[in-house]
């Protein structure tokens, strides 16, 4: 079902029409949702996933708090937001392509800290709130702590969906001409508009020419099937047609969960599991795909353009497989708060010394968001590392840490 995007204002728990009862005008409502939706309509469910707190919760009774029940009964598409969409996938199709039935964000579902069900639908523009939080992390805590964390977790959905082209947002982006595979001797790049900023790879097509993208890793062993989907949808003999919904299928937008597929030993959860020549020439080939991609995509525009591109630590456990962000005309990737590295300097660095990630014997201070403080200190808990409490919003993590135990 399509809607227009109507604003309401609320007294009470039932919504009221604004300005004394009258109804603003589509085409001022349009004016006013675009700018933020890059669009003039919405599915209902999508509407309704946006417009969500990131808190929200349903009552005792199990309907959602401040919506009268009737507003909501005829909705198919949010009772299945609200209560879980049934899988239309068959047990096959699951199978296939390695995906978790569950639902869980989590692979330790079953956990006491585990959220709570509702919260794993979470809005891909407003997943938390971006508290800063500062950290200091001392020599040897990624090798020993954040490492074995991140290699415990399974390949997540985002990537499996990418990989075997389950994605409808990656088979739309590919449809359009708006995706690029690079291949390097390390496994492989899929680049493609961010789903997070352009909820439609249309979006990036926009007057303004301005754009973001991401390039997500591909594992070696999952990318002969991510250049076998690639290669039939442009050969025009794909079996599977890109599905015409964006927001279905395993890896779309929004879908944090993990698939079956274990992690290959020496995977790449962030930029600073890079090492050696090998990793070397990953980059090599990286920035020349990047090159030939914003070529294509935006012309004679691009020498103008300001270009920034670089890799952060994730935010998730999710997140954790090395994927590169790149902006167009839309601000830096890194802006300063510490916790990303720009491309470029990241590889003159790795040239200069392919060894220096490996070694990890430098401290690193950066800012976190609640998303990320949560998993620093998840990881901290099941290694038995020190995680330190110095200020308000101050951690410290590793060896001989100063300060009040977390």
């Amino acid at each position: 079902m399509a809607m227009k995007v109507v604003p309401l204002a609320f007294k009470g728990s039932v919504p009221a029409a604004p300005h004394g009862g009258h109804v603003r005008p589509e085409p001022k409502c349009s004016k006013i949702i675009r700018p933020s939706c890059v669009k003039d309509s919405l599915r209902f469910g999508s509407f309704w996933v946006i417009m969500t707190p990131v808190h929200y919760q349903l009552s005792a009774c199990g309907q959602p708090l401040m919506v009268p029940a009737p507003f909501l009964a005829d909705t198919p598409e949010v009772a299945n937001l609200l209560h879980g969409e049934k899988n239309s996938r068959s047990s096959e199709e699951q199978e296939r392509v390695g995906c978790s039935s569950e639902g869980s964000s989590e692979p330790e579902h079953d956990s006491a800290d585990a959220p709570p069900q509702m919260e794993a639908t979470v809005s891909r523009m407003t997943s938390a709130p971006s508290e800063a939080f500062a950290i200091r992390q001392k020599p040897g805590f990624h090798r020993t702590t954040l490492c074995p964390y991140y290699e415990s977790q399974p390949v997540s959905n985002i990537v499996l969906g990418l990989a075997s082209g389950s994605s409808g947002y990656a088979r739309r982006a590919l449809q359009l001409r708006c995706a690029e595979l690079v291949e390097t001797e390390a496994g492989a790049f899929f680049l493609m508009p961010n789903p997070k900023y352009h909820w439609t790879p249309e979006a990036a097509f926009n007057r303004e020419r301005k754009a973001r993208f991401v390039a997500w890793w591909i594992q070696p062993d999952l990318s002969p099937m991510l250049k076998s989907w690639i290669t039939q949808a442009l050969s025009g003999c794909d079996d599977c047609s890109p599905p015409g919904d964006l927001e279905s299928g395993v890896g779309a937008p929004g879908d944090f969960g993990y698939s079956q597929v274990q992690k290959q030993p020496g995977y790449l959860h962030t930029y600073r599991d890079l090492c050696g020549v090998a990793h070397v020439r990953l980059l090599d080939a990286l920035t020349a795909g990047i090159r030939k991609y914003l070529e294509r995509m935006f012309g004679e525009s691009l020498p103008s353009a300001h270009v920034s591109a670089g890799f952060h630590y994730p935010v998730r456990p999710q997140y954790s497989t090395l994927h590169l962000q790149i902006r167009v005309n839309s601000g830096n990737v890194c802006p300063g708060e510490g916790r990303g590295v720009d491309l470029f300097r990241l590889h003159h660095r790795l040239k200069l010394d392919p060894t220096c990630f490996q070694r990890d014997d430098e401290e690193l201070s950066y800012e976190a968001t609640a998303n990320l403080r949560a998993a620093l200190l998840k990881a901290c808990d099941k290694a038995g590392t020190a995680a330190c409490q110095v200020g308000p919003m101050k951690l410290v993590l590793g060896a001989n840490a100063p300060g009040k135990a977390t």
